[in-house]
């Protein structure tokens, strides 16, 4: 299991998160990552969330909003090994 936190700005723009595997199905031969600096939230969270990762919480931390979110080890993947 992985957590991963956003931090927004106040116009709900990501401006910061906690290091992750930050590109599409641990491929890295995409031009874009995930998510970027300047992504609206709800488009961030879309393609998180299309990657595996879903809504947790969230929180405010030194006036700064933050989102938390979950990312599930796949049970097929368990299986595999």
């Amino acid at each position: 299991m992985e957590y991963l936190s956003i931090e927004v700005n106040k116009k709900l723009q990501i401006s910061d998160w906690t290091p992750f595997k930050n590109n599409y199905n641990d491929d890295d031969s995409h031009v874009r990552n995930i998510i970027q600096k300047g992504d609206s939230l709800t488009f961030g969270l879309s393609c998180l969330n299309s990657n595996g990762w879903e809504y947790l919480d969230s929180f405010i931390n030194n006036g700064r909003t933050h989102f938390l979110l979950i990312k599930k080890e796949n049970v097929y993947a368990k299986l595999s090994r």
